[in-house]
């Protein structure tokens, strides 16, 4: 799922009389740009753009015009954009032209699974909490027990780590008899023989309206794309043996069946652009903005450190707002007390939530193909936790780190070696030690995990990749912690960075109390 949270446009789309009685699907494709319109028309028309295929060496023979292709099956697709191209506000439209046929399922990583609450929020404003529920752990008993009998549920999130034997949600979400499903990053299932993916199968195949989200559809490894368009179309791949032997260049081995080779690419793309749909950012780059920042909500899973981070923040807000109301000496010292009790709240909830940061950036590794990211943050320990978790994930070799201990020689051989060095795809930086004087454009994708009191610092870290050089669209996200700060105090952060009203025209703001 891409992370960065769209901005609704305020340029007008024609909308048929179907659409003015959805008011749903009305806002939705308002808010849709044109690229993304386009998917929209493809997945519930089967109309397909020139471009829509324009991904150099993945799927491109010339021959998609803006006509219908072939056989088409409505409101079922792989929408396959690159990572930050708005893949999940695009879904909700295509799902919200099947809107009576709803509830929706929306299958994810376990780390996004409190991100897709906040997307629907804002995109869908009309529905409730109540009107969403998030499954809580394999035995969630409310679930079980009361959630699949309610009506006034539209929307259930689960995380594709549920879905194993012995959970009860899982059982439970199988009586739910979804007739629309959304697979957020579905190249989770690309292993056939998995317990995840053989009991998400029947979830998928059974649903009329199916959208799976995947911004590297392994194209260069067919196999790993059959249970993904099995769901999609059985009939139109056939069976596993029949697809990898036609496609797979299957071969059989010492081993059993080496599966993972290619063949006849021509054909294979033919049928692909049936059913999926893919733009890269260099496609649409002219549609996008320079900059776009948002917001992602991190859940922290430890009670304790998460009762404290909001006991800090709930006593900063209550002295930020005595503070209004005094002068002179008094005031002086109450914004002392605020300033000591801001930089607490940072340190704990950057070390609260560096778990959950974690594994959201891993997910958003397996998820963007070769994409590099920056990720920054300030505390020791945050940083250390951040090295060891991709460390691991990249075998040791995909990153670099620069914080106050690198010497200067050092920083430079290290931002070479990012910038030129493919297989380096992180780099892992301290705000103060690195936030100014490097140039570190081979990444287009900007993380903070943590927030610093310093508005200025913010700035000048996200310009380590949106400066001179710099050939895509640039997303900063703030990857941010459960809680209750204001959206006044928030906005205060950043007036040093750029004015408010600018900054709301990049950053969504879910509601009147944002979490962070």
């Amino acid at each position: 799922m891409s992370s960065s949270i769209q901005t609704p446009l305020t340029t007008k789309c024609e909308e048929n009389d179907d659409n003015n009685n959805n008011p749903v699907l009305s806002r939705l494709l308002k808010q849709l740009r044109p690229f993304q319109r386009e998917a929209y028309e493809y997945a519930t028309q089967g109309i397909v753009s020139s471009r829509q295929f324009n991904t150099g060496n993945s799927i491109n023979d010339g021959s998609a015009t803006n006509d219908t292709v072939g056989d088409t099956f409505p409101g079922r697709c792989l929408l396959a954009d690159e990572m930050g191209l708005g893949k999940s506000i695009t879904s909700l439209a295509i799902m919200s032209h099947y809107i009576s046929e709803w509830p929706l399922l929306i299958l994810c990583p376990a780390s996004l699974k409190f991100i897709w609450p906040t997307e629907i929020e804002k995109f869908i404003p009309s529905l409730a909490p109540k009107n969403i529920y998030v499954v809580q752990g394999f035995d969630d008993a409310d679930f079980y027990d009361n959630a699949h009998k309610r009506k006034d549920i539209r929307i259930v999130i689960a995380s594709y780590s549920l879905l194993q034997k012995r959970s009860a949600s899982a059982r439970c979400l199988q009586q739910f008899q979804f007739k629309c499903v959304i697979a957020d990053e579905s190249h989770n299932l690309k292993t056939k023989g998995s317990q995840r993916t053989k009991l998400a199968l029947p979830l998928l195949q059974n649903a009329k309206r199916l959208a799976l989200l995947s911004g590297t559809p392994a194209l260069a490894r067919p196999v790993e794309l059959w249970t993904q368009v099995y769901a999609l179309a059985p009939d139109l791949f056939g069976s596993y043996s029949s697809y990898t032997k036609k496609f797979c260049n299957a071969r059989r081995g010492r081993f059993g069946w080496d599966v993972n080779g290619v063949s006849n690419v021509e054909e294979l793309h033919h049928k692909l652009k049936q059913i999926m749909i893919r733009r890269l950012k260099s496609d649409v780059l002219h549609e996008l903005p320079a900059k776009q920042r948002s917001l992602v909500p991190i859940h922290i899973s430890n009670k304790t450190k998460r009762k404290e981070c909001e006991a800090l923040i709930k006593e900063l807000n209550d002295t930020r707002q005595s503070v209004e109301d005094l002068v002179g000496d008094d005031a002086a010292g109450a914004h002392f007390e605020a300033r000591k009790l801001l930089m607490q709240a940072y340190q704990s909830s950057g070390v609260a939530k560096s778990e959950g940061v974690a594994a959201y950036l891993l997910e958003w590794l397996r998820g963007s193909g070769t994409q590099k990211v920056l990720v920054f943050g300030h505390h020791k320990g945050v940083l250390d936790c951040l090295e060891a978790a991709v460390a691991k994930e990249l075998k040791g070799g995909g990153h670099i780190r620069i914080d106050g201990s690198v010497s200067s020689q050092e920083r430079a051989l290290r931002v070479r070696k990012f910038q030129n060095c493919s297989t380096i795809r992180v780099a892992i930086l301290s705000m103060t030690a690195a936030g100014t004087g490097l140039t570190l454009t081979a990444a287009s994708c900007v993380m903070f995990a943590e927030l610093h009191w310093t508005p200025g610092v913010l700035a000048q870290a996200e310009d380590r990749c949106h400066r001179i050089g710099q050939q895509n669209a640039v997303n900063v996200m703030y990857l941010i912690c459960e809680g209750k700060l204001s959206v006044d105090y928030i906005i205060s952060v950043f007036k040093s960075i750029i004015s408010s009203s600018h900054f709301l025209s990049y950053c969504y703001m879910p509601t009147p109390q944002i979490q962070i």
